[in-house]
């Protein structure tokens, strides 16, 4: 006798989403307190109005990072051969 629930591998994650929600497996939703509890770390950080700086690809950031580097800038981490 074959299982009333669709075979795992043969649903997308939307087929899959939907099947569990609707025979109550809530092992794939956050709880409503662990998702009030994210917004409350969250929102904040959206609500402020915290600038945005361009700066070139391959760079360290803008100009405006040196606000918060450490005395002597970043080290930089990329590793160089030597022949």
């Amino acid at each position: 006798m074959g299982s009333r629930h669709p075979d795992v591998q043969g649903v997308d994650a939307y087929e899959r989403v939907l099947t569990d929600a609707m025979s109550g497996d809530a092992t794939l939703f956050a709880r409503q307190d662990y998702v009030e509890e994210a917004w409350q770390a969250v929102d904040p950080a959206l609500k402020s109005r915290t600038p945005v700086f361009e700066y070139e690809p391959g760079t360290w950031g803008p100009k405006e990072v040196e606000r918060v580097t450490p005395p002597g800038g970043w080290h930089d981490p990329v590793v160089t051969r030597k022949s």
